[in-house]
């Protein structure tokens, strides 16, 4: 039986009417117990009850049964695990807590929705995104060929100059889009088929429009694959050169220096650059750098827009504290718990002194 949960100091009321708060107005809710995590794809709450864990809505509604274990799968739904002696078996449940492919399986795998469950005795089970079990009798765990592949035509070519031996980009009628310049041109899945690769024959990279436009000659040592709506929307692109991030931004071109650089990654139409010392800075395509006085970062996307999850020491009390930053790196939330976004916008922070707050943000708390 699982015990009632309990919530304490603000009435889930609240949760509902609370339609423009953001996280600056406080707790939209305070779960008694820290045993309490986010499923951040999923946008929903587990609980730990009786060494099982149980799926809760927002609005802290119990969706099916217990299982050893739960964990988010992307998109694809999410894995309960139990244990029988050794073994561990798996299923997948979907977002409301139904079971999607019972948990029986030694393991799973997914693609497009379908998912393979693979039997105690090898054999395979087919599954569609409906639950619904298929009549395709796969081979091996990993074997994918049943699944229609969605055609998509391409209205983009590339017709060689014969003498020249090098490419130009041509519509679907055999019209030049651009004059013979490029050694190679390679379509790919990347920014969603809307630009092609172009790559000269020193290995440089480049990125070219399907219209034509080139937004990056290829002299680039990587094109970064951002591959997020805000860079296309508002014409964002990055590369890398000789230790400069270059952002091209509607046909401006700015390059931010990357002296003692170890890795960069990108967010929205922000990039996060971590430093040989474990340090870390945000830069922008207007050029600004901002540093950010952080033993450890983590990014949340939430719809478009981006969040910093920090770990950092108080100078005064020389303790450690997690904090929660916006992209313009504005402080929304310090604290000596742990704190989880999901990508709807909720907060959870665990408290350790046997609580956790449920926050929202911005004027997202209307769909919590």
């Amino acid at each position: 039986m699982i015990k009632k949960v309990l919530i304490c100091v603000i009435a889930l009321c609240v949760m509902c009417s609370a339609a423009f708060a953001g996280i600056e107005d406080g707790p939209v809710a305070v779960l008694e117990g820290n045993d309490w995590y986010l499923l951040t794809n999923a946008n929903l709450l587990v609980k730990e009850e009786d060494d099982k864990q149980y799926l809760y809505d927002l609005q802290l509604n119990l969706l099916g049964e217990g299982y050893d274990s739960v964990h988010d799968w992307g998109d694809n739904g999410i894995i309960a695990e139990n244990k029988q002696g050794e073994k561990t078996l798996k299923g997948v449940i979907n977002y409301d807590g139904s079971v999607r492919v019972p948990v029986r399986y030694t393991d799973v795998v997914c693609s497009k929705g379908y998912t393979n469950a693979q039997a105690e005795d090898g054999s395979v089970v087919a599954f569609g995104p409906d639950g619904a079990v298929l009549e395709s009798k796969p081979t091996g765990i990993y074997d994918f060929a049943y699944i229609p592949e969605n055609d998509r035509v391409i209205p983009v070519g590339r017709k060689p100059d014969t003498e020249s031996d090098l490419y130009a980009l041509t519509d679907l009628n055999g019209e030049l889009l651009t004059d013979y310049l490029f050694d190679t041109i390679m379509m790919q899945d990347f920014y969603d088929y809307d630009y092609c690769m172009i790559c000269s024959r020193d290995d440089r990279e480049g990125l070219l429009g399907i219209d034509g436009t080139i937004i990056f000659p290829a002299e680039y040592e990587e094109v970064l694959d951002i591959n997020r709506g805000p860079y296309e929307t508002r014409g964002i692109f990055a590369a890398m050169r000789d230790d400069v991030l270059v952002f091209s931004q509607n046909g401006n071109i700015v390059e931010i220096p990357l002296e003692d650089a170890d890795d960069v990654e990108f967010y929205g139409t922000c990039a996060l650059i971590e430093y040989e010392d474990d340090s870390y800075a945000v830069a922008r395509p207007d050029g600004t750098v901002q540093k950010l006085d952080a033993e450890d970062c983590e990014v949340c996307m939430v719809d478009n827009d981006v969040y910093f999850v920090t770990e950092e020491e108080n100078k005064k009390t020389g303790e450690e504290e997690t904090v929660l930053y916006d992209e313009a790196l504005n402080e929304l939330l310090r604290t000596d718990g742990l704190v989880h976004v999901s990508s709807n916008g909720t907060v959870l922070e665990k408290c350790f002194e046997g609580t956790c707050n449920l926050y929202v943000l911005g004027a997202r708390s209307a769909q919590v």
